[in-house]
C-alpha cells in the first residue's frame, strides 16, 4: 500500500509528473548522445540498450499523459498525493529488485547502470500511475455512490415529510377554516349586531384558505417526479380567462391564442396562467382590461399577460418572485408560485413592462407540438380571438 506524500503540494503533482518525464526523456537522449561520442559507438546498438530504450519511451508517454489528465482534476486535487506516492512507492521497489539484479550480474559499467536506472524510473512511475488513478477513480466512484445513496435517503424522508405536510394542509387546516367560516357565516346570518366582527372573520378565512391551496400547489409541483405532459394551450387560457373574470363582474379579458399548439406542464400551466390572470384582474383599473397575447417559435410558446392598473411600485420589483419574507404582500404568493411552478416544466416567468399604463407579464413554456426533426406539427382550428366579460 502506497503511503502519502504528505509535504508535496497535491496542485503541482501533474507539474511533478512533467517533470519526470523530461528528465527521463532528457537523459534518454543524452545516454545516446554519449554513447555516439564514446570511442566505441558500437554500444549505441547493443541489444540491451536497445531494449531498454524502446521499453521507456512508452512509460515517458504514459506519464505525460498521466500528467495532463490529471490537470485536468478528474478527482478532489487532494488525491493527487495518494497517486504520486504510488509513483514513488512502486518505483523504489522496482529500483531495490534491479539494483539487486545489477549486484548479481555484475555489471559495472556506468553506461549500464544508467540505463537500468532510466528504465526502471519510468517503469516504476509509470505503473504506480496506472495503480493510483485506478484507486483514485474507485474511491472517487465509492464516495459518488455513498452520496448518490445518502441523498436518495434523504429524498425519501422529505417526500414523507413534503406528503404528511400536504395531508395536514387538506384535512386539518383546510377543514378547520371551513367549520370557523361556517360557523362565522351562521353567526352573521343569527345576530346582525356582530356582523362587524363576523366580516373580518370570513375575510380572513377566505384569504388563508387561497394561501393554503397555493401553499399545497407548491409542495405538490416539488414532489412530482413525472414528465410534464403536453396540454393544449388555447384551451387552457379560455379556462382560466373564465375563471379569472368571476372575480370582477366588471373585468374584460381578450385572448389572441392560436388553437392547436400545445405546451408542456399539463395541469401546471393551468396553475401558472391562472395566477397571473387573477392578478391582473385584481390588481387592474376600476373595469379591468386584460389581454392575452402569443409569441411562438419551433421550440417555444410566449404567453403575454397585460393588464391596465396602475402598475408595481418600483420598491415591489426587485424580488417580485421570490418567496415573501412575511405576510401575503399586495401580490401574495402568487408571483413566487407562479415562479416554482415555471421552473418545474422548464418555463421562465419575466416581468416585461409596468408603468402608470399598466403591467405585463410574459411566460415562457416548452413547445410539446413539434416533431423529431425541429419543426412543427400542422395545427388545426384556426386562432381564439375573444373576449371574456
Amino acid at each position: 500500500m502506497a503511503g502519502r506524500v504528505g509535504f508535496v503540494d497535491p496542485e503541482r503533482v501533474p507539474l511533478a509528473l512533467w517533470g519526470v518525464a523530461a528528465v527521463i526523456t532528457a537523459v534518454s537522449f543524452a545516454e545516446a548522445a554519449v554513447r555516439v561520442a564514446a570511442d566505441t559507438p558500437e554500444l549505441l546498438l547493443t541489444p540491451n540498450y536497445l531494449v531498454s530504450f524502446g521499453v521507456t519511451l512508452p512509460f515517458v508517454a504514459g506519464i505525460a499523459y498521466g500528467a495532463r489528465y490529471l490537470g485536468t482534476e478528474p478527482f478532489p486535487v487532494e488525491r493527487n498525493r495518494r497517486i504520486l506516492g504510488w509513483c514513488v512507492a512502486v518505483t523504489l521497489l522496482w529500483l531495490g529488485i534491479n539494483l539487486l539484479t545489477l549486484l548479481v550480474l555484475g555489471f559495472t559499467s556506468p553506461l549500464v547502470v544508467v540505463a537500468w536506472v532510466r528504465g526502471t524510473v519510468a517503469f516504476g512511475v509509470g505503473v504506480g500511475l496506472v495503480v493510483g488513478i485506478m484507486e483514485a477513480r474507485a474511491v472517487t466512484q465509492a464516495v459518488a455512490a455513498e452520496q448518490a445513496r445518502l441523498q436518495a435517503e434523504h429524498t425519501a424522508r422529505q417526500r414523507d415529510l413534503v406528503d404528511y405536510v400536504n395531508s395536514l394542509l387538506r384535512h386539518e387546516v383546510l377543514n378547520g377554516i371551513n367549520v370557523i367560516a361556517g360557523h362565522a357565516q351562521l353567526l352573521a346570518e343569527t345576530d346582525s349586531d356582530h356582523a362587524t366582527h363576523v366580516d373580518p372573520i370570513l375575510r380572513r378565512s377566505d384569504e388563508i384558505q387561497s394561501v393554503v391551496r397555493e401553499v399545497r400547489t407548491v409542495v405538490e409541483s416539488v414532489d412530482a417526479e413525472t414528465e410534464p405532459e403536453p396540454t393544449e394551450l388555447a384551451t387552457v387560457v379560455r379556462q382560466e380567462a373564465a375563471k379569472a373574470r368571476d372575480l370582477d363582474p366588471d373585468a374584460t379579458v381578450n385572448l389572441s391564442v392560436p388553437e392547436g399548439v400545445s405546451v408542456y406542464g399539463h395541469g401546471t400551466v393551468g396553475l401558472v396562467v391562472g395566477n397571473l390572470l387573477s392578478n391582473a384582474v385584481e390588481h387592474g383599473g376600476d373595469a379591468p382590461h386584460v389581454r392575452v397575447s402569443t409569441e411562438i417559435d419551433e421550440t417555444r410558446v410566449t404567453l403575454r399577460i397585460a393588464d391596465d392598473g396602475p402598475g408595481i411600485a418600483p420598491e415591489m420589483r426587485e424580488g417580485l418572485f421570490e418567496r415573501p419574507k412575511s405576510g401575503t404582500g399586495d401580490h401574495g404568493y402568487g408571483l413566487y408560485l407562479v415562479a416554482v411552478l415555471c421552473r418545474q416544466i422548464d418555463g421562465d416567468v419575466t416581468l416585461t413592462e409596468t408603468d402608470a399604463d399598466g403591467t405585463a407579464f410574459e411566460v415562457t413554456l416548452r413547445r410539446a407540438d413539434t416533431d423529431n426533426s425541429g419543426g412543427t406539427t400542422p395545427t388545426e382550428g384556426g386562432h381564439t380571438t375573444a373576449s371574456v366579460r
